[in-house]
């Protein structure tokens, strides 16, 4: 098995560009230490559920499951983390499974990852972290939501700086913490500041307040090499109100050229009706798309940082893939860096389930093979 795995390795290894870092902004283009641009392809992978910990652990090594990453010649990783796991950073690993009851979780990660079974669910991440930058794999570091739980809702207390859930100093603090991790680790070439801001707290006041604030006190006062990741309101469909006010303008000088925006794209997500294409672009444009229009006060990079189907009921052809490749293929898009959501086959456990199936996964239940080959070449046409 190791031996097919390395060969699967040095296959494709040959595939994916070699970026210098750190990277950079310039106009509507991210671009490496070389001025290079940088278009990269990627997977989501959540770490910011109950566990506290990156999921699929308990099936797969992490080296293998970033083997299989490669195979999909994915080029980066948007890690998911809540701050939940900077408060509690010191709870092994095998403390956490026990205290919520998931044996065979524990007795899976014990099997395929166990010099990690004592380990800090911080230094989990970590592992992570170095296995994915031994493998040339870059990543955006996200913070998905306080509350380690399932994301998202109006009302999980989650949703915007003063709910429940989403204190505003433990969140500076959190984002601070993850923060050190990448000083050492330059191929973690971005944070977000946060996930898909919602519910009936968001206002556009406070947005530009704290974002301001987690810029400038948390991200790039900690690494001012590291591009920052702005998201919306509204589940991240939302950056109208960037035309007249682009954060950009907002900060420091020396860290104007560090600012990417992030849109999200679902067929749920309103932006026009499912059966029409140009409609649903047209609506994608207005909400955030605007942004990579050249020399204009808020131009700037944008990154589609999710976006996903049900590829358990792919059968050659998807609506809405189809449509998502149409608006990432015209010369403003076509270097828009994409996410899909998500890698996990399966989780340790989703709102109560353990060994919950994951319908929009890449990977199977097992976390050890491709789900859908042909959905994986789809996606490498885009």
């Amino acid at each position: 098995m190791f031996v097919r795995f390395c060969l699967i390795f040095i296959v494709y290894i040959g595939h994916i560009h070699t970026y210098e870092y750190p990277f950079s902004t310039s106009g509507n283009t991210v671009i490496d230490a070389t001025g290079a641009t940088v278009r990269m392809k990627c997977a989501n992978w959540p770490g910011s559920m109950e566990t506290l910990m990156p999921e699929g652990l308990q099936h797969n090594s992490i080296e293998n499951i970033v083997l299989l990453i490669k195979q999909m010649n994915l080029t980066c990783v948007r890690l998911t983390y809540s701050i939940d796991v900077t408060l509690q950073s010191n709870l092994t690993a095998y403390q956490s499974f026990s205290r919520l009851g998931l044996t065979s979780a524990l007795q899976g990660f014990q099997m395929n990852n166990p010099t990690l079974i004592n380990a800090s669910v911080s230094s989990v991440f970590e592992a992570v972290l170095d296995t994915l930058g031994r493998a040339n794999i870059a990543v955006l570091f996200d913070n998905h939501i306080s509350k380690a739980m399932w994301c998202c809702s109006n009302t999980d207390g989650n949703g915007f700086w003063g709910d429940e859930y989403f204190n505003v100093d433990q969140w500076l603090a959190g984002v601070r913490f993850m923060a050190q991790k990448t000083l050492s680790r330059p191929f973690v070439v971005a944070m977000s500041l946060r996930n898909e801001l919602r519910g009936p707290r968001q206002n556009r006041d406070d947005w530009y307040r704290y974002v301001v604030q987690g810029i400038t006190e948390a991200i790039s006062s900690t690494n001012p090499k590291l591009l920052v990741v702005v998201s919306g309101l509204n589940y991240d469909t939302d950056l109208t109100f960037i035309r007249t006010k682009p954060i950009q303008t907002l900060v420091p000088e020396t860290i104007k050229n560090k600012i990417v925006y992030e849109g999200h794209w679902y067929s749920w997500s309103g932006y026009g009706p499912q059966d029409n294409c140009e409609k649903t672009k047209s609506g994608v444009n207005n909400a955030w798309g605007f942004i990579l229009e050249p020399n204009q006060p808020y131009t700037a990079p944008v990154w589609l940082t999710e976006f996903g189907t049900n590829v358990d009921d792919f059968k050659g052809d998807d609506k809405f893939i189809d449509c998502v490749q149409s608006f990432l293929q015209t010369s403003l898009t076509k270097q828009v860096s994409w996410f899909y959501w998500v890698l996990a086959g399966s989780y340790y456990s989703r709102q109560g389930h353990a060994e919950s199936h994951e319908s929009f996964g890449l990977l199977t239940d097992n976390w050890h093979d491709i789900k859908s080959k042909p959905f994986i070449d789809t996606l490498s046409k885009m």
